[in-house]
């Protein structure tokens, strides 16, 4: 749960566990009575010097890579084409009136990860998990979560356990679809032969699966193509 409260030459952000079987609800409620905050929760504090009393809440994706693992991993054969919906954590930018950036916080506290062949030579990411569906209608609908259809290419003549996948979300954008369900553009991912890394391909728009939705937030980075380290072995 997420709570904005305008305080004195303050803007404070709360977020705490949602009660039972209410984290998968979205209800917003303004206003609310200033309370103090509930125990065992975080609290993140926005000093200012403007009067403005009102804020705007935007989805967005994590500053990181974010490695999602399957709860079950998944071989794909060989030259074998695969679609997987993954789910990615939201955070969430503040604007102050409107437009004046306040700052970004996880809707819940990210988990750490190092991406790569060794400590000294790979990346810091994010890490979550995901039930890694092979088709949309079974995957349940999360509001704090941002789905991505990973299209996963295994063009090696072996077979490919994929455990995890690195998903590079500082390029994607956010979606919200009339299904009520948060998108990123397709991604691609091209597996050959004993290679970590994986040509991407990122699409444009929102993706087939959720036609006519409109844009929440844009990507943190305009890259778009290159070879990324997607598979590798994960530390921490």
């Amino acid at each position: 749960m997420l709570t904005v409260q305008r305080l004195a030459n303050e803007w404070q952000v709360i977020r705490h566990d949602a009660a039972d079987g209410k984290e998968n609800e979205t209800a917003v409620n303004v206003p609310l009575p200033l309370e103090e905050p509930p125990a065992r929760c975080q609290i993140t504090r926005f000093a200012t010097d403007s009067t403005g009393t009102e804020v705007r809440v935007v989805p967005i994706l994590p500053d990181r890579s974010v490695i999602t693992r399957p709860e079950r991993p998944l071989t794909l054969l060989p030259n074998t084409k695969v679609t997987l919906y993954v789910g990615s954590p939201v955070w969430v930018r503040l604007l102050q009136d409107g437009s004046d950036p306040i700052g970004e916080v996880p809707i819940s506290p990210p988990k750490e990860a190092w991406l790569g062949p060794s400590t000294m030579d790979g990346e810091l990411c994010y890490a979550t998990r995901t039930v890694g569906r092979l088709s949309l209608s079974d995957a349940t609908l999360r509001p704090h979560r941002v789905v991505t259809p990973v299209s996963i290419h295994n063009d090696a003549n072996s077979p490919f356990l994929c455990d995890q996948v690195n998903l590079p979300v500082r390029r994607l954008s956010v979606y919200a679809s009339d299904m009520g369900r948060l998108f990123t553009e397709a991604v691609t991912l091209v597996h050959a032969e004993s290679d970590e890394f994986a040509g991407v391909r990122i699409g444009r728009g929102a993706p087939p699966e959720a036609p006519g939705a409109t844009e929440l937030s844009a990507a943190r980075d305009a890259e778009n193509e290159s070879a990324f380290r997607a598979f590798g072995r994960l530390f921490g």
